[in-house]
C-alpha cells in the first residue's frame, strides 16, 4: 500500500495554506515594503496590486479580497505614523545625547 503524505503547509482560519504560498507571502511583501520606500506617490496603487496578487495566488476567496484590503488599509497609515513618531524621537533622543556627552548642551 502506497501512503501518500499530506501536502505541506499549516491551516489558516480553515484555509489551508501551502509552503509555497508563505514564500509567495514573504517576497511579495518584501516587493511592496521596497516600492513602499521608493516611490511614495504610487504607494496605495501599488501596495495594491501587490496584495491581490499575493493574496490570489494563496487562494484567498474574491470576496474575502475587498474586506481584508480595506482592514489593511484602515490600520496600515495609523501604524505608518506611529512608527514616524517614534523613529523622529529616537532620532532626536540620539542627537541630544551625542550632543550633551561632546559639551555642546549646557
Amino acid at each position: 500500500m502506497t501512503v501518500i503524505p499530506p501536502p505541506s503547509g499549516f491551516l489558516l482560519r480553515g484555509l489551508f495554506v501551502r509552503d509555497t504560498a508563505i514564500f509567495a507571502i514573504g517576497v511579495g511583501a518584501r516587493t511592496a515594503a521596497i516600492a513602499r520606500n521608493t516611490v511614495r506617490i504610487m504607494i496605495i496603487v501599488m501596495f495594491m496590486v501587490m496584495m491581490v496578487i499575493v493574496l490570489e495566488s494563496i487562494g484567498i476567496p474574491a470576496d474575502k479580497l475587498a474586506i481584508g484590503l480595506a482592514l489593511i488599509f484602515a490600520i496600515d497609515r495609523p501604524l505608518d505614523m506611529l512608527r514616524t513618531v517614534v523613529n523622529v524621537t529616537g532620532d532626536s533622543m540620539v542627537s541630544v545625547v551625542v550632543a550633551k556627552s561632546m559639551g555642546k548642551l549646557k
